[in-house]
């Protein structure tokens, strides 16, 4: 078998032990490793009517990918991250372990603002979206942009030109009871990202970025700070932004939406809908398919845009084929043989095998997964990485 040369040996290593791990490959990794699931990436990236294409053309759109535990969920939202990035979109992947986070709106939305990553730039969260406005555009051309983008006398306007003023000074000057003085442009940069992100602010930042009287965004509207971010993305030449919201809880985690938790997704679904709210927005929900449904029942009645909006959104990720799990082993045995400077003789017989005796272990094609064929092929404790590199199979 030929090495990999599309992956190095480190990188090899790192995302084994991802694997091994039961951890999402990072974003950039996933094509190394993905099989099978090219009608449901199609229609997320690649339809013009739902998918990213009509995002950047500025609609809003949802989808609600839905499947077991093990069937690849969390991967397929990293391989939607990519396939973002390579479209010139924004995106984020908030730390929501549940999807009652939504009805705190205040941590749904800096969750995902402090966790927006970006297909050009190093770092995460608000502050290289602020930085890169910045140094691409003046004074005028924000104020006109506020304008078209109704954020005159918005929430988030104050911040941006105060950022902005930081910039083109070096510095913005500050007076309130306990001092008088001068904030640097970096630390007016921090406040700003610190206060979007919910973050600690010192009281010299909250007044450089215009917050006087104010201690946290909580006291604000925050969806108005990521439609904000939004409208600077579009105006930096981004396609627009990507949310992706994994949530966690499986089967022995507890899963106890409230009528808040309907409010909001009604509210956000709504908004992705509605002229001049989420345009050039995108969120993916991902989740235990018999949990949303009674979510959506619960709460669609007398909401029936929600119940068809869903229905429309719902991407259920069935079981792979054997041939896609031929495929897997495949490109896993490449990983083994960079990861292990090791040459590793497999034939197309010997992967169908692989499938074979896995699919007899667990009892059909569908009651595999990627997961179980990765890390419990047979019945001995030996999982597939550990297979490849031994020649055991």
């Amino acid at each position: 078998m030929t090495t990999n040369n599309c992956i190095n040996q480190r990188e090899a290593r790192r995302l084994l032990g991802q694997v091994r791990q039961g951890v999402p490959p990072d974003p950039d990794m996933v094509p190394h490793i993905r099989v099978g699931r090219e009608d449901e990436e199609n229609k997320i990236v690649s339809d013009p009517v739902d998918g990213l294409e009509s995002v950047s053309y500025g609609n809003g759109h949802v989808f609600f990918v839905l499947g077991d535990f093990g069937f690849g969920k969390s991967f397929f939202l990293n391989l939607i991250a990519e396939r973002a990035g390579e479209r010139d979109f924004l995106w984020s992947m908030p730390e929501i372990p549940d999807i009652g986070t939504l009805s705190n709106k205040t941590e749904f939305c800096t969750e995902i603002i402090s966790e927006i990553r970006y297909p050009d730039q190093q770092g995460t969260g608000s502050a290289p979206l602020l930085r890169k406005f910045c140094n691409e555009m003046t004074l005028d051309e924000f104020e006109q942009m506020a304008i078209e983008h109704n954020l005159v006398g918005g929430p988030c306007y104050q911040i941006f030109k105060q950022v902005m003023k930081a910039s083109i000074h070096n510095k913005v000057e500050v007076s309130h009871s306990k001092r008088e003085g001068y904030v640097d442009f970096a630390d007016v940069l921090a406040g700003a990202a610190s206060y979007m992100h919910n973050s600690e602010v010192s009281l010299d930042q909250l007044h450089a970025i215009g917050k006087n009287g104010f201690s946290s965004i909580s006291n604000e509207d925050e969806y108005e700070y990521l439609k904000g971010i939004r409208s600077l993305a579009i105006e930096l030449d981004y396609s627009g932004i990507v949310t992706l919201i994994d949530e966690f809880a499986e089967e022995e985690m507890d899963w106890n939406p409230d009528e808040d938790t309907e409010k909001r997704l009604i509210d956000l679904v709504n908004k992705c809908y509605q002229k001049d709210e989420f345009t050039n927005m995108m969120f993916v929900f991902v989740g235990n398919r018999v949990r949303w449904d009674d979510l959506i029942d619960s709460a669609s009645g007398g909401h029936e845009a929600l119940r068809h909006r869903y229905n429309a959104g719902k991407l259920e990720l069935e079981s792979l084929s054997k041939n896609d799990y031929t495929d897997l082993v495949q490109r896993m045995a490449q990983l083994v043989s960079t990861a292990y400077n090791k040459d590793i003789s497999l034939t197309a017989s010997d992967c169908r095998n692989i499938v074979e005796n896995a699919v007899s272990k667990h009892g059909s094609v569908d009651d595999i997964s990627p997961r179980k064929l990765i890390l419990q092929p047979t019945d001995t404790d030996a999982d597939l990485i550990d297979m490849l590199r031994e020649a055991k199979y």
